[in-house]
């Protein structure tokens, strides 16, 4: 029988000690999580970092060869900073701006440390201790609410395990093609995925969604923030060819320095949509 974590995201062959693979477990939000965003009827509760994507960081991290436990500890110390440490753009100074929940993080801080501590297990005992904390790390991620919002459960169900911008792209040209920009914050997440602070596995790469209305000819990011009634099923979108561009950062001042092409798969959702 193998070693399940306590929601069942993790598992582990007793026999092999050496590699954690995914379960099948569900994402669960808490309860006061759930009450803080109130959402209303046609309204969900949103990430912007897909709970697939945190997971498939986490498997890459404490996958690593042996002999590199510290390189394991610094991906998972990232992932919490950039998911759970909500940020805001300073127009005044040009800068990204972290504004620290101190709570939060000391909790985040006892899972890496209870993870770090048992990988690698020796025994089946310490094995599932360290699912149990990289599940229970996983959970605080899933309910971070700097990572989520409340938005339009339509659009969030065609993102499924796709990238959610929280703030409005904007078009306009750059190097003389109409390109969607996204917002500051999201630029800035996404420079610390594709720059290799927060690695996912060769053919895990975060996806973002785009698409052209069929009747209107109107092209689109897929977002929970685009309006209800301009939301239509993936049969009656075609494909978008506009590309998407972010902002980057100096990472010791945070502050922006260029823009830079989003090198993950851009295309249309999937017509079934995903869980």
């Amino acid at each position: 029988m193998w070693i399940e974590s306590v929601y069942g995201n993790f598992v582990m062959n007793p026999e092999n000690l050496n590699e954690i693979f995914a379960g099948n477990g569900s994402r669960i939000f808490k309860q006061d999580v759930i009450d803080s965003f109130n959402c209303q009827p046609g309204e969900e509760i949103c990430h912007r970092i897909p709970f697939k994507t945190m997971k498939n960081i986490m498997m890459y991290a404490v996958n690593l060869g042996r002999g590199k436990k510290e390189e394991n500890f610094k991906i998972l110390k990232n992932l919490r900073d950039v998911v759970m440490i909500e940020k805001v753009w300073d127009e005044e100074s040009g800068c990204i701006v972290a504004l620290k929940d101190e709570e939060t993080v000391k909790l985040a801080n006892e899972y890496i440390n209870a993870i770090n501590d048992n990988w690698r297990p020796f025994n089946e005992e310490q094995a599932k201790h360290l699912v149990d904390a990289l599940d229970s790390f996983l959970m605080e991620l899933n309910n971070a609410k700097a990572n989520l919002r409340v938005g339009r459960a339509c659009w969030n169900h065609s993102i499924g395990n796709a990238f959610d911008p929280f703030e409005k792209p904007a078009l306009a040209e750059v190097e003389g093609k109409l390109s969607f920009i996204l917002g500051w914050v999201d630029g800035f997440i996404l420079q610390m995925i594709e720059g290799g602070c927060l690695p996912v596995a060769q053919g895990e790469e975060l996806s973002i969604y785009t698409g052209t209305d069929r009747d209107s000819g109107t092209s689109f990011v897929y977002s929970s923030l685009n309006e209800e009634e301009a939301f239509r099923p993936v049969g009656y979108v075609d494909e978008c060819k506009i590309p998407i561009w972010y902002p980057c950062y100096d990472l010791l001042k945070w502050s922006y320095t260029h823009l830079n092409p989003f090198g993950g798969k851009v295309t249309l959702p999937p017509e079934n949509g995903e869980e």
